[in-house]
């Protein structure tokens, strides 16, 4: 019952949007701090 409660606030507060499933997504290149952005080029070689 919590987790439907949860998911009436977010719809009333943000609508469709804040229904969205953002797990797994990777962040936007703007998003990453410099480690980050560092961390990423070296797992890219």
């Amino acid at each position: 019952m919590y987790v439907y409660y949860q998911w009436v606030q977010k719809y009333l507060e943000e609508g469709e949007q804040g229904l969205v499933d953002n797990r797994g997504r990777k962040k936007e290149e703007s998003e990453l701090s410099e480690a980050d952005k560092l961390k990423r080029e070296n797992e890219r070689l």
